[in-house]
């Protein structure tokens, strides 16, 4: 799955109305699950960047290391969008326990994607001459993807904690302001928002993931936390990732068979812990 099919899903939650629709138990598998796999992508990020650095250090005129650093670059840069409003969004909506905990994980995700894109732009400063149009076509991609961040923050219900997550908390309430004449078309202006975006994504990005498995494993755990809300269903973007929603019974079963595994043991089921990573 490429970090464009996130970006996406970030759309899709923007106009989805956000509702717990499984179960505690459920939720915190899904809470671990969602924490492990981003932490092996954001490892993986750093891994890559490390070595490119020592590629730049080495200064080798029969290495090109940059057709490399662009994809991981453009995929930490694109994929922060869904990990910004899935945080914004989790964070809106945390009013149990489990759902704080989910909360705390998912903000802890976005501390790390950050620190890997600060990394990932550091490497690009050090671009030469003669790549310069990389350089500048994934500053371009990252000031696009800040803007659309922004205007999809705008569309959640509490502007307040959405500003948190916000690259420009002046132009979160400018796009905010702009919202209140636009109640009357929601439906309409909902389509429209997800048919630009996926035509902007299509236009800026590469065919190629960094690290597709992983960006797979994220989103299904994103799409089984909502579960099968009626409306979010009507909304989902029809693009290749759609194939991911119908893995998404088979992955909740999953997780109950491992809740179901738990019990006959007679061991409780495992939480997340900030003491323990």
């Amino acid at each position: 799955m490429h970090a464009s099919n996130l970006a996406e899903i970030a759309g899709w939650l923007t106009v989805t109305s956000l509702k717990q629709s499984t179960t505690d138990e459920i939720q915190a598998l899904l809470a671990e699950q969602y924490w492990n796999h981003s932490k092996a992508r954001t490892d993986n990020w750093n891994k890559a960047l490390r070595m490119f650095a020592d590629d730049l250090e080495r200064d080798d005129d029969q290495h090109n290391p940059w057709p490399a650093i662009s994809i991981v670059a453009e995929e930490i840069i694109v994929s922060e969008m869904l990990t910004r409003l899935w945080s914004a969004s989790i964070s809106q909506n945390a009013d149990g326990k489990e759902a704080k905990e989910f909360a705390a994980i998912a903000h802890a995700v976005l501390i790390g994607h950050v620190e890997a894109r600060n990394r990932a732009f550091k490497i690009l400063l050090q671009i030469p001459h003669w790549a310069k149009p990389t350089a500048e076509k994934l500053t371009q991609l990252g000031k696009s993807i800040e803007r659309w961040t922004d205007l999809l923050l705008s569309h959640l219900p509490d502007q307040e904690t959405a500003s948190i997550f916000a690259f420009c908390q002046k132009r979160l309430a400018d796009f905010a302001s702009d919202q209140q004449s636009e109640n009357a078309y929601e439906h309409q202006a909902a389509d429209l928002l997800l048919v630009s975006l996926a035509a902007d994504l299509n236009r800026m990005c590469s065919k190629f993931p960094a690290n597709p498995d992983l960006n797979r494993q994220i989103a299904s755990g994103v799409i089984s936390y909502i579960g099968s809300d009626p409306f979010a269903k009507s909304v989902l973007p029809k693009s290749a990732w759609m194939l991911q929603v119908d893995s998404v019974q088979h992955n909740t079963e999953g997780l109950i068979q491992q809740l179901i595994a738990a019990e006959k043991e007679t061991l409780p089921v495992e939480r997340f812990s900030f003491s323990e990573n």
